[in-house]
């Protein structure tokens, strides 16, 4: 407590335990960045953006640090730069460089109607992110439309005091007991003609919720089991044969805020796997989602998951690992990060359904997410779902767009109705 309390006091903050990989593999190529989208009904201001991401960075005190590297562990210190949005023109999930954004480890841009969050995950979460850009959302609308809007009522979850939204969850529920270290065996790993470092393929399918919900709820599937094991089925119906001896695994993170309670903004996760190994076999999709479910279930409980944050809380604890210098940390980080990524072939966030006041919802019209893609995770997928919309996005770092073909034409086979957007591959244009 004593520690905490100097950190608060002196206003730097530890990395907590996810945060503290990503400053040590990060780079062009593997940016870790996310960004998260809301769309308007109507063309953003930049003045009134500008000021509601003050008013929300006010509350936000774990968002206003710059990363500062130290002898043993990097760290997050207060920076007191001023915070300028901008518009959008840098590749949706850019790489952030020590001295872009004035320190500051995201970006919140803008065009024409959208609103975009682009974060390290240095800072925080896909949860915490989401915090952050609903809280963006409702100060711009609220200044926007003051006079139209006679409700201030504030989104759900997004109510909590400064020291809560900036506690270290996985420090708060680690325990010294029982230990669970993830299993990892390589996995098949998807190929294409690549792009350009930095640069980023994003499809995404449009579709009712409710359409997609039945479906899974007819296979007795969460719709994220379900999604999943279309993925992994549209992988393997393009596998080239000699390669289906390697399992095609997908990493799924999982919210630990719905197992253990706490309110942070900062990173607080664990993944799970789920998989197939098709060899030379030719199952059915039912085969396949029929092992998901009970892959997925059998590690949701949350002593499961308590396993997971104990292990790598214990690993970062030990006396060993603590004593040795940043650098040498760094070479064995970069060791461990590639061994897990090689376990999995994508991974798939899916963010759940996003909400918002009642009131203002005839000004929003949509959310989504986009992930990053890695060099050997080079097609990853992200999930969300507003009002009647659920949004599936495919984002990747190579050409061929066999895999989102496959996926949006069972769904739609399904019955489900599929609207597809995509965007074209720029190179950065200067203001």
């Amino acid at each position: 407590m004593k520690q905490r309390k100097q950190e608060k006091e002196h206003g730097w903050y530890r990395l907590d335990n996810a945060a503290k990989l990503f400053p040590s593999i990060s780079n062009t190529e593997n940016s870790n960045v996310f960004r998260m989208v809301c769309e308007l009904t109507e063309p953003v201001d930049r003045a009134i953006l500008q000021v509601a991401a003050e008013k929300t960075l006010a509350v936000f005190p774990s968002f206003r640090v710059r990363l500062r590297r130290g002898l043993f562990w990097n760290f997050l210190e207060y920076n007191p730069n001023p915070f300028k949005i901008h518009r959008d023109i840098h590749p949706p999930c850019s790489y952030f460089k020590g001295i872009s954004q004035r320190g500051y480890l995201f970006e919140v841009s803008y065009y024409k109607n959208k609103i975009n969050l682009d974060l390290f995950h240095v800072l925080a979460d896909g949860t915490g992110a989401m915090q952050f850009l609903r809280m963006l959302v409702y100060h711009y609308l609220q200044i926007a439309h003051e006079r139209e809007l006679t409700e201030s009522t504030i989104p759900d979850n997004c109510l909590a005091t400064p020291s809560s939204r900036s506690e270290d969850a996985f420090h708060k529920y680690y325990q010294k007991s029982k230990k669970d270290a993830p299993f990892e065996k390589k996995a098949y790993r998807i190929t294409g003609s690549k792009l350009m470092p930095g640069e980023i393929k994003i499809i995404t399918g449009h579709m009712p919720v409710k359409q997609v919900l039945q479906l899974a709820k007819s296979h007795q599937a969460t719709l994220t089991t379900y999604l999943t094991a279309v993925v992994i089925y549209s992988i393997y119906e393009n596998m080239p044969a000699r390669k289906r001896k390697r399992p095609v695994k997908v990493n799924i993170p999982v919210n630990l805020r719905n197992h253990f309670p706490s309110v942070t903004s900062r990173n607080f996760f664990a993944c799970i796997e789920t998989g197939y190994t098709f060899d030379q076999q030719q199952p059915t999709f039912e085969q396949v989602l029929e092992q998901v479910n009970q892959q997925v279930k059998g590690q949701l409980s949350s002593d499961k998951l308590s396993q997971r944050i104990n292990f790598t809380v214990a690993t970062e604890k030990n006396p060993i690992v603590r004593c040795l210098p940043l650098a040498l940390k760094d070479i064995g980080l970069k060791i461990a990060y590639k061994q897990g990524e090689i376990a999995y072939s994508t991974a798939l966030s899916n963010m759940g359904k996003v909400s918002m006041p009642e009131y203002l919802q005839p000004y929003i019209k949509n959310f989504n997410l986009i992930m990053s893609p890695s060099p050997f995770q080079p097609v990853k997928f992200g999930v969300c779902s507003y009002g009647d919309t659920l949004n599936f996005t495919y984002s990747a770092a190579m050409e061929p767009v066999d895999i989102p073909r496959h996926i949006f034409r069972y769904l739609s086979k399904q019955g489900v109705e599929v609207t597809i957007t995509t965007n074209e591959v720029k190179r950065d244009e200067t203001v």
